[in-house]
């Protein structure tokens, strides 16, 4: 996240745990929801131990390092694996 986005939240005094459980509120009647990450998992993981509960509200999380991604940004291969790992096809039919 951008320096200028975080300092605007502390100006609101919104925390971004805080944005991020009202988005995932909102988000809980969405059936497909995935994050991904560039990092790698040991970073993640890191980054995002004290958070346990808002990703696990996710159906799966694919993080730089997960074998199937073979390309990093800005190549679309983090999201198409995404997709592909959702129960049913979410990807534009070809």
């Amino acid at each position: 996240m951008a320096v200028a986005t975080r300092y605007i939240l502390m100006l609101c005094g919104i925390s971004l745990v805080k944005l991020l459980k009202h988005f995932m509120i909102m988000w809980l009647e969405l059936k497909y929801k995935c994050l991904l990450c560039s990092s790698h998992r040991q970073h993640f993981e890191l980054k995002t131990t004290k958070h346990g509960p808002i990703f696990a509200l996710m159906h799966h999380i694919v993080v730089g390092d997960d074998p199937a991604v073979i390309h990093g940004k800005p190549s679309p291969d983090i999201f198409l694996v995404a997709a592909q790992r959702f129960e049913v096809s979410v990807l534009p039919a070809t």
